[in-house]
């Protein structure tokens, strides 16, 4: 295992320090009477993150390290101002990621961003298509990043109808479709596709890919369509020319959005609803995991 970047005896100096120093910032604001006060105690509080966010970094493993800084560099391109991102959540070990890397999951941290027509950010090339989905099928917090870490599939959807090699997800789709849990009269039982958005939502299927991917199955989801969008922007333009995917958005209690593939256009992601009972030969689904 690959060590820490900063030895124990200086961490806990340094952590010690810290924690004097909140208290004493505490303190200061329980007594604090006037602006000026305010003023100059909220300047303390932005020098003691800023050396917190230094001593996160100190103590992590390399691999860590270069995430994080890979993250607030494509958060920085794409929205165009420094975003810190949080520590990476405790079931995040050095083991299990590496796990999940083998799986072809990548984490990402999406901060909590509105992302809505009249936004406008340097690296969001690829927009939803406004008649569609800002006001078709727009609901509350549809055009919102939620904030927090998560993991995704980043491999390219294969081709309509086909399977992955070695997917791992293969063999669980293989199983469900032996016991009659998904759709089982398709030539490929490990394909992606023809399992219908009902399915996909149901608690027993995300059960059997959450044991697969070791998380909890609460925790598994498919992505959201600006989820999606933002995570091909940033990080996989190469989804855009997959086939089209299942997303999370439900538009009322009968359908769900699919996007990708051919539905952008023109530089443009468009969207598509279909009855949530149905299975498609050309709609296939990546799996996303949130964090707490």
């Amino acid at each position: 295992m690959e060590k820490p970047l900063v030895k124990c005896g200086q961490f806990q100096a340094r952590l010690a320090d810290i924690q004097a120093r909140k208290g004493a910032l505490d303190e200061a604001l329980k007594k604090a009477d006037n602006l000026d006060d305010l003023n100059r105690i909220s300047s303390s509080q932005r020098v003691l993150w800023e050396e917190i966010a230094v001593l996160q970094r100190l103590v992590m493993h390399g691999e860590f390290l270069e995430l994080v800084t890979r993250e607030e560099e494509a958060l920085q391109n794409f929205f165009g101002e420094e975003i810190r991102v949080p520590r990476l959540p405790k079931a995040v070990t050095p083991e299990m990621y590496h796990y999940w890397t083998k799986l072809g999951l990548q984490l990402h941290y999406l901060p909590e961003k509105k992302m809505g027509v009249q936004q406008s950010y340097p690296g969001w090339k690829i927009r939803p298509r406004e008649d569609e989905f800002y006001q078709q099928y727009h609901v509350e917090g549809m055009d919102e990043l939620g904030g927090g870490w998560i993991m995704v599939e980043k491999e390219r959807q294969p081709k309509a109808g086909t399977a992955f090699f070695d997917d791992p997800l293969g063999p669980v789709l293989e199983s469900l479709r032996s016991r009659g849990r998904i759709d089982s009269l398709v030539e490929n039982q490990m394909t992606r596709f023809f399992v219908s958005g009902n399915e996909l939502m149901r608690g027993e299927i995300r059960d059997s890919f959450a044991q697969a991917l070791k998380v909890h199955f609460s925790q598994v989801h498919l992505p959201r369509a600006i989820e999606w969008n933002y995570l091909q922007n940033a990080f996989y333009p190469n989804w855009q020319y997959g086939p089209a995917e299942w997303l999370e958005d439900e538009i009322g209690p009968n359908a769900m959005l699919f996007g990708g593939g051919e539905t952008i256009k023109d530089g443009l992601m468009g969207l598509g609803d279909v009855a949530i009972d149905n299975a498609h030969s050309d709609i296939g689904f990546r799996l996303l995991v949130l964090f707490e």
